[in-house]
């Protein structure tokens, strides 16, 4: 501290005054990282603040595990594609084509791990403006959205078996239709057929009805032809016996009456 009130002393003194403000603006810049790495490093995505140079600004814990790389080969690093750091971030950067945009924006990559496994990212970009309404940051936001997609993948090829086995049903349900029609048409014919015999059956009944009434009648006939033949028996007995010569004329005659 200068005591002296001269020009020196003053200048002195404010210099101490800004030295003192630095500070306590680096102390509460220090405070608000402090609180919002506290607030992200529990997100489950991976949040990176960059500049329209598309360097890295500041990124969360899981953004900075993510790359596999210390936080400071991450910071003041240009945005990385596929977990490798960008050489040169204007052609290969993901997000390049989104940082004009008046509005946010997501789309969707599909990246492979060292393994080789592919997996899927769902990318958002969130613009912030200036006072003057240009972009001057860009939140970049990255989420594993793998099980999503492979449920999506799962539950549309559930569903395409299920047309599949839906349009088979169909097919199988008409079929059996058609068989069904066909064999309701085979019994109509058989009943109409059975209805035929029946009525076949009937006539015959018929017939046979009245063949059995003619033949009661002509039984009755033969009867009374008997009796008659009886009688003419007894009538040619007693006439041999009252004039032979008249034998073999009654003889014919009952022939005749027989025949």
């Amino acid at each position: 501290e200068f005591k002296q009130n001269d020009e020196i002393g003053r200048l002195a003194n404010n210099f101490n005054q800004m030295v003192l403000s630095l500070k306590m603006a680096e102390e509460e810049r220090s405070e608000r990282i402090k609180f919002i790495e506290t607030i992200t490093q529990g997100i489950e995505e991976d949040i990176i603040l960059l500049d329209t140079q598309l360097k890295i600004l500041w990124g969360n814990k899981r953004a900075i595990d993510t790359s596999g790389l210390k936080i400071g080969e991450v910071i003041d690093n240009y945005c990385y594609m596929q977990d490798e750091f960008s050489e040169r971030p204007q052609e290969s950067c993901a997000i390049n084509k989104d940082i004009s945009m008046d509005k946010p924006n997501t789309v969707l990559h599909t990246r492979s791990d060292k393994e080789g496994n592919k997996f899927y990212v769902e990318a958002s970009t969130y613009p912030i403006r200036d006072t003057k309404g240009e972009v001057v940051q860009v939140v970049y936001v990255n989420r594993d959205v793998t099980e999503r997609i492979k449920m999506l993948e799962e539950l549309k090829s559930a569903r395409a078996k299920l047309e599949e086995y839906s349009h088979t049903l169909e097919n199988r349900v008409a079929e059996r239709t058609r068989d069904l029609i066909t064999s309701i048409q085979e019994a109509d014919k058989r009943r109409e057929a059975i209805a035929n015999m029946l009525e076949d059956i009937n006539e015959a009944h018929r017939e046979l009805t009245k063949a059995n009434q003619e033949l009661k009648e002509v039984q009755k006939q033969l009867i009374q032809s008997a009796k008659m033949a009886a009688v003419g028996q007894l009538a040619g007995g007693v006439a041999h016996e009252i004039n032979n010569p008249l034998t073999g004329v009654l003889n014919n005659i009952q022939l005749i009456k027989m025949e």
